[in-house]
This record gives C-alpha cells, structure tokens and sequence, in this order.
C-alpha cells in the first residue's frame, strides 16, 4: 500500500461512500447466499451469489478463491501440518468422520462455466480464470453451488458438538486484491483472516426447534423474534439449569431466516436446539441509536452467563467512547463451549467458551466485543499484522479491567490459584500488566523473541503469545501512559474515523498518532512493535546538594531510545514525576529537590524494560544504587526494588563426609538474570 500523507487528500467519494485517500482502493463484494443444514449427516447444502466490483486501477484475469473448508479434509492440509509442527497430533488421531470438507463446487461467472483449479501446494485456495479481462471499475456475478461436511469440533473453528453447530470460515469467499495484489493464504489456526467488505444476504434453513444466531439482522421474521422473545423471559426466570440436558430431537418440520448485513467482511452463524436466550437492548449517549444485544448458552454456564447482557453493554459502551460508535444494530454472545472455535470473533458475533469464572466470562466477552473495531470495523489484513487487532485489541481489555475495577483489588488484578500465588513478589495477586510483562520476559532475555510486527505464521507459538499479545499491549500501554489519555483517546478516534470499514497498515495507525501528538514516536513503531530490539534504562548514581539539587546520572544501557518517568520520592511515596525524552547513551539530569530520599525510573512498571533492578536510587549513604535485601524461603517472581536471596534445605552425600546436612542461597528466579548465583555451604 501507498504511505498516505498526513494532510488527507479528498479526491472522490466512492460509490459505496467510502472515502478514497491518494493512491488507496479497495474491492467491493455483495453475497448471497442460501444455505440448508442437515444434522444427520452434519452436512450443509448450498449455493451462492457474488457481486464484486473491481475498483482497483488493474485489470483482473484471475480471481483467488478461498475454500477454507478444505483444509479440515486431509493430513496434506497447511492447517494439518502446522498442528503437526507444533506437537499437536489431532489429525493423525482423528477418524474419517470427524474431518470435513467443501465438494460439489461449479463456478459460473455472469452466467458461463469458468475453468478453476486449486492451486498445487495449497488445498483450501483455487483460482478461477475469467473468460474475458476484468477491467477497472467492471462488476461481474459469480456464482457456485457448494456442499459442505462439517467437522467435529476439535479440529478447529468450523465444526459441530452433536447437534451443536459452528458454522465459521465456511463459503467460497473472494481474496482481497489491495495494492499489494492477491492476499490468499492457507487456513491456520494461528493467525486470522483478511476479507473484503461488502453486503451480506443469508439464507438459513434447518429444523425450526434450532435456535439460531448469526451475523447480521433478521429480516423479515417477527415470529422467530417472538419465538426468542419467549425464550428470553423463561430465561430470566430460571433459577436451576440442568447441565445434563440432552438434545431434544430435531424437529420434522424446517424454517429459513433470512439475516442482513451491510459493511462486513464476514459471516458466521451457529444452531443448538438448548441454549437460553437473553434480549437485552442499550442506546448510544452520542448518537441514540438503540443496539440489541443477544446471549445464547447452554446450561453448563448459565449462572455465569445471566450477566452476559451487562457484559456486552459495557463493552459496547467502553469501545464506543474510547475508539468511536458501534455502527451496527445488534451483537451476539454464543457459547461454543470447550470447542476449538471458543473465544473467537466474527462481525457482530462472538464464540465464548466455558472458563469456570465470571471474570474470566467477562474479560472474554469484553476482548471478543472489542474485535468488533479492531478486526471487524477496522479491517486489517489479520494474518500479515496480527499487532493491529489482537494487540490493540489485547491493550483495551487491559485498559478496561484496570480502570473499571481499580479500586477492587479482586477484579483490578486476577486471582491467581494455588501454588502460583506463591512466588509472587508482594501478595497473592497478578494484574493484566504484570502478567504480560512476565511472559515479554521469559522470552526477550533469553533472545528468543521475535519482532511483533510480522505474518502470523512466522512466529513460534509461545512468541505469538508473547510478543504479538503481550509485548505489544505493554507497548500500546508504555505509548498511553506517555501520551496521557486525552491525546491517546484522540490519536485512535482520528485513526478509527479514517480507516473504519477500510483496510488500515499498520503506517495508517503511526499516521494518526503522530499527526495528532505531535511527537516522533519511531520508538514504539519503528523499535518496539517492527524489530527484537530492547528497552532498558539505568540510573547509575544520584546525589544531593547542601543546596538542594539532585543530580542523577542515566545510561541507555540497550538500543530503544524511548521517553521514561523519572519519579522523586520520599518515604515511597512521589513527591514528583516528570519525562525525559530518549537518548541513546549517557545523560545527567539535574532538578530542585529538598526533601527526597530516591530517585526511581518508571516506579509504577509500566514501560516493557529488560531489567529493571537498576532503576532506583537513593540519594544519600553508602551503595546507594544497590536495593533493600529481601531474605524468602524457596524462590520468587522477581522483585526489582529488592536485592532477593533465597533458600532452601539441601543434602549432600560423598564417601569422605558421609551424609552430609545445610542450605542452598541463590538469586535464581523464573526469568533469567545477568548474574546467576548458587551458595550451598554443608555440615
């Protein structure tokens, strides 16, 4: 793609009244789709209709084609030897009827039979050739019957428990051609999907004891809303739900829904004749538009699940004042249970699992809610940068948990279960922050972490979670505790208002950051979310006059030159906070303080540094760099304003002393450290 300029340059409104940028284009799609589920065989029957307007300046021979289905139906699959590579055996055990397929496909395009093929090495793309070229702003109509076989589901996302049905990945679809031509790619668990936005038309038709929900809108079908209206209030007045509850037989007699969707770039829809229903509705302050909000689930959970319409209108609200409006009229929570599609996001839908914890429902709601905007409005290529959805997207839950409950010290901070709570550095609690900034640094000091900004497919799977999730949210966070919250809120809305229903890069994002801020922000663009390269800061001496000025010399002891707090104490307690912009190298400080006792970089943890024993200093006495000792029985998360020695018994065994009896002294903790020491003096 282009880079786009800061000052925006309107050339033409699009027919599809997006506005177009310099240089920017993107394809248009409509579908149409009818669709017939059979849950004996556990088969779908359908065929589909799609529009697609070529607004690219290029003229088009070929169009790729993604069969996604297809990558459930042998060993041979990317998807298959990806799990492969990864330890997971699933598909080596799984049976012939637990695999699926896509068959029976018949592509026509404006009424002819098009020759297609897949391609050689990869079983889920085809390619189909046009009859004539597809010029520049030219429409053409494919069109192609379709016959799936759904998967068990613990395959992955498309699939079926029994008569519980997953319908997710599942119709031919269209690659995106952008300005880096044909985005087509194998189906993989790790790493989404990339889609073109469009219009939505779906036809479902089953046995009408299912309850249904999907993508979209229901059109035109008051009595299946009075039918889930009816379910809603036996809902609300349950107080028992059996967990054993089986299916109830399918009914004889069959129903067609009919939803629509306008700006979506993808359609997901699921069926089980037991879940409860609960209806509620919110209004936008901004705008006073009325959402509906639907929870479906099945009774394993329910307890948890009777705040799931709470849940949903937070979130709705959260992301709609910190990033901009939901445009959409309905958004739907559906437990999948333990399937391999849980806690996944689709357009106005979401798939949660079961978690044993009402936190846990709700952070995951709240994190599926919110792929809304950072993968469903905001439409990036998922599987090329992972960082703008999951991590942005990972930043706001992060943000929502420690703002909602930060005077609640058990849902500001997870509770953690036993034994982990045990080596915990100060308590039994461990916050969003603290847990991604332990798993960053499990990875980065050992060198093992990769550079967040990358394809999904490159990273190893504990890298995906540590740098994609967890480096970059510290990131995003680093760049809000910088930034403050009124220009951070107004750096994403910018972004949001420009790229909404479009396909943003991750410059898009720099772009509004950097106009917006005013400030150079290539240390988290450039550094922190594009390379491996570390952060760390290190306050070498502090000294006080009989004047009162502190001076404090600072080394840039890694490669990031990025800004960090200073904090002056006094007692624990701040008497002062102020930035510095980076350095690369070595600097002295010098500022007006007459009562402070030490001098902290970044006491609140809050930037995603290597090390941070070396961030506080006292200004007076002896060893002034060197922290407080802390003596603890066996080992501990690091602590990095203490000096941490640990023990443990030991014994000891050798021909000359016999059996012999003392204590191991160590520094050793769960990340490694520059210097490692054990000391175990025996009796």
């Amino acid at each position: 793609m282009k880079t786009i300029s800061k000052i925006t340059i309107f050339l033409f409104f699009c027919s599809s009244n997006i506005i177009c940028f310099a240089g920017y284009f993107q394809q248009e799609v409509s579908y149409t789709i009818n669709v017939t589920l059979d849950d004996q065989k556990h088969a779908l029957f359908g065929n589909e209709t799609i529009v697609y307007k070529n607004n690219s300046a290029d003229v088009l021979n070929l169009i790729y084609m993604h069969i996604w289905p297809a990558a459930y139906s042998n060993a041979n699959s990317a998807l298959a030897k990806e799990f492969y590579s990864n330890g997971d055996n699933r598909f080596l055990t799984a049976s012939e009827n637990d695999l699926g397929n896509i068959h029976s496909l018949d592509f026509s395009v404006n009424g002819e039979k098009v020759q297609w093929k897949k391609l050689n090495d990869t079983i889920d793309i085809c390619v189909l050739k046009l009859l004539k070229p597809l010029n520049p702003g030219d429409i053409i109509t494919i069109s192609t019957p379709f016959r799936i076989k759904i998967p068990s589901d613990f395959i992955s996302r498309l699939g079926h428990t029994d008569q519980s049905y997953f319908i997710t990945q599942w119709y031919p679809k269209p690659a995106v051609y952008d300005a880096s031509g044909w985005n087509y790619f194998p189906y993989l668990d790790q790493g989404e999907f990339y889609g073109e936005f469009g219009s939505f038309d779906v036809y479902i038709t089953l046995p009408d004891n299912y309850v249904l929900a999907a993508t979209g809108v229901r059109v035109d079908a008051q009595n299946e809303i009075d039918w889930l209206n009816k379910k809603d209030s036996v809902t609300r007045n349950s107080s028992v739900f059996f967990t054993n509850a089986n299916q109830p037989p399918s009914s004889p007699t069959t129903k067609t829904i009919h939803f629509h969707q306008e700006k979506i770039h993808d359609f997901a829809w699921f069926a089980d004749k037991n879940w409860n229903v609960l209806k509620d509705t919110l209004k936008q302050p901004e705008t006073g538009k009325t959402i509906t909000t639907w929870s479906f689930f099945s009774n394993r959970e329910a307890a948890f699940w009777m705040n799931a319409p709470r849940f949903l209108r937070d979130g709705i609200e959260y992301y709609s004042s910190k990033v901009g409006n939901y445009p959409y009229d309905e958004i739907s929570a559906v437990d999948v249970g333990n399937s391999a599609g849980n806690g996944m996001e689709y357009p106005m839908i979401m798939t949660i699992g079961n978690y044993g914890s009402v936190i846990e429902l709700e952070q995951t709601i709240l994190h599926e809610v919110g792929h809304n905007w950072f993968y469903g409005i905001l439409g990036n290529n998922e599987r090329r940068f992972p960082v703008l959805d999951e991590a942005m997207n990972t930043f706001y839950e992060t943000r929502y948990v420690y703002t909602k409950y930060k005077n609640d010290s058990l849902r500001g901070t997870d509770t953690s279960p036993f034994p982990y709570y045990f080596f915990l550095p100060n308590g039994k609690r461990i916050n969003h922050r603290m847990r991604a900034q332990y798993r960053y640094l499990g990875q980065a000091r050992q060198n093992l972490d990769q550079s967040p900004e990358q394809s999904s497919e490159m990273f190893s799977p504990e890298n995906y979670r540590s740098d994609v999730y967890s480096k970059s949210t510290i990131s995003f966070d680093y760049l809000y505790f910088y930034l403050g919250d009124s220009v951070f809120d107004s750096c994403i809305k910018d972004y949001y208002e420009k790229w909404k229903f479009r396909h943003p890069r991750p410059e898009n994002l720099r772009e509004s950051f950097e106009f917006i801020s005013k400030k150079n922000l290539t240390w988290i663009f450039s550094d922190l979310l594009k390379s491996s390269k570390k952060l760390n800061y290190k306050i070498c001496s502090a000294s006080i006059s009989g004047s009162g000025f502190v001076k404090i010399k600072l080394k840039n002891t890694a490669e990031i030159p990025g800004p960090f707090p200073i904090q002056v104490m006094k007692s624990g307690n701040k008497l002062l906070e102020f930035w510095m912009e980076g350095f690369i190298g070595s600097r002295d400080t010098v500022f007006k303080c007459t009562d402070c006792d030490e001098i902290h970089i970044d006491t609140d943890n809050r930037l995603p540094e290597l090390y941070r024993n070396d961030n506080q200093a006292r200004v007076k006495g002896l060893f002034r760099t060197i922290e407080k000792p802390q003596l603890k029985a066996g080992f501990r998360m690091e602590d990095s304003k203490r000096t941490q020695i640990f023990f443990l018994p030991a014994i000891g065994w050798n021909n000359y002393n016999k059996l012999m009896a003392g204590a191991a002294f160590h520094n050793i903790s769960f990340h490694e450290k520059k210097i490692e020491y054990v000391l175990m003096p025996l009796f």
